[in-house]
Parts: structure tokens; sequence; C-alpha cells
């Protein structure tokens, strides 16, 4: 895939960063469009051209002591280009600092940005993007990451709630070893696996991969036996199904590659 594109979105930004008025309108035709996510756009909602563009930076001069754009990932998309960061600045007059989510499409038409949209959120930009279905892996890692979490801290109700009522838990390599059906039942077999160590088990992530409503997981398995006192050490591959805001689907696997297969990466 070619980068001529976010390179030239890292110019635009570069020319932001630095008020830098002839540097920004070299990499865009005169009828360039900014649609701003500060609030401060024109009647009509953005700026056009050169005198837009310095308009933008006399207001942004006027409002800011400081600011400027952080990168922290640049996705060409043919036709536009998808920048994920950050807006780091101080206020004029107010001294407030500020340290926000910052998401762009620039969308490109003979090599040149002829439009700008921003905003104060990143799953906005990504679904101005078209990538509505990452937005989605997104909120279905943090569901898979608040269910260790929950975990970790014994509250069991709330990883309980993580699931849906009809889950299915399907257990590989591990014992015991099967698949079990409904969140009684899945909940029945968590509580007879820490039901054999002590009250530090825990578990310590290591990946955890988004892919729409599947999530590839794994993780070091950390404790004590509850009778013997026996430090124990395991690893574990997961495969998660989350649909609607629900865990529906648990896959344990002993063998990372496995799971990876499970949710079709390899």
């Amino acid at each position: 895939m070619s980068r001529e594109n976010a390179e030239v979105t890292e110019r635009v930004i570069d020319a932001f960063n630095g008020r830098d008025v002839d540097a920004f309108i070299q990499q865009t035709p005169a009828d360039f469009e900014w649609c701003p996510a500060l609030g401060m756009a024109v009647q009509g909602g953005s700026f056009r051209g050169r005198e837009g563009v310095e308009a933008y930076f006399e207001t942004l001069h006027a409002t800011w002591e400081e600011v400027r754009l952080v990168a922290e990932r640049v996705c060409d998309l043919r036709e536009s280009v998808l920048w994920l960061g950050r807006i780091e600045g101080r206020g004029r007059g107010s001294g407030v600092r500020v340290d926000s989510p910052m998401g762009a499409v620039v969308d490109f038409r003979d090599g040149k940005a002829w439009r700008a949209r921003s905003y104060l959120d990143h799953g906005q930009a990504l679904k101005a993007a078209g990538l509505e279905a990452e937005t989605a892996s997104r909120a279905n890692v943090e569901i898979v990451r608040e269910y260790f979490a929950a975990t970790n801290r014994r509250d069991f109700a709330s990883a309980m709630d993580a699931y849906g009522e009809d889950v299915v838990l399907v257990v590989r390599g591990l014992f015991p070893d099967g698949t079990f059906s409904g969140r009684e039942a899945v909940g029945r077999w968590f509580g007879d696996w820490f039901s054999a160590f002590d009250p530090g088990y825990h578990f310590e992530l290591a990946e955890v991969r988004g892919f729409g409503e599947r999530v590839f997981a794994t993780a070091r398995h950390r404790g004590s036996g509850r009778m013997s006192g026996v430090p124990v050490e395991s690893f574990t591959a997961y495969a998660f199904t989350v649909r609607g805001g629900k865990i529906t689907r648990v896959e344990l696997y002993a063998d990372r590659v496995a799971a990876l297969s499970a949710v079709g990466l390899i």
C-alpha cells in the first residue's frame, strides 16, 4: 500500500504544529476545506482555501498559548488517510493545559489533501473513515479487558454479568476439557477452577487484539494451590466472541496458534 498520502498528511500536521501557512498550502489545492473539531469554524462549518487556513491559524493563536498535534497512528486508506493521536496545548489567558484524543480523516484528490475533518473522539474519526467495525473491535477489547480485571479483583458478579445468557465455553487441551453451555454451567466451571487455588491467583494479560466481534487474548496465570501451597504458573490463549456488548463464547487453548486459528488470523 502506497504511503504517499500518509506522508502528505504528516507534512500537513507538521505545518499545523509550526503554524506554517505556506508549507500547509503546498499540500492542498485552492479549494481545500477544513472542518475543525475545536468549534471555531466560520458560518457554514468549515474554513476554505488559503484565506481560511490563515484565518484558522489566527484563531488558534488568539485562543492558545501553545498547541500541537501528536500522532499515534496513521492509516493510508487509498483515497483518504485516518490520523489518530492527541491534541496537547495550553489556553491563552487561562493557562489551562489540555491533553485530549484527536482524530482526523484527510481526503485526497490528485495527490493533494482537499479536505480535512477532525474530531475530539477516535471513535467518531473511525466512523467517519468508514471503519465502524474497528470501532466495535475497540469496544469489544475493552469488554474483555474489564472481564479479566473484574476476575482479578474477585468481582465475580461483574465477571459473570459480562456473559450473555447463552454463553458457550469451549476448553481445549486444558483440564477439565469439554464444551459447557449457559451462564450457570460456565460459571460453575470457572468456580471449580478457582476453588483449586489460593485467593492470590490472578491473570496477567499479555496480548489482547480485536477483530470485529472476535477478540484474541493470551494470559499468564499465577498463584498457589489452595491445599498444597505449591506455586503455579501456566499459559492460556483465548478466543472470545462478543455480541451486543456481551461475551457469547469463550474458547480456551493451551496453544497460542490454535486460538489464533479460532479467530481466523491464520
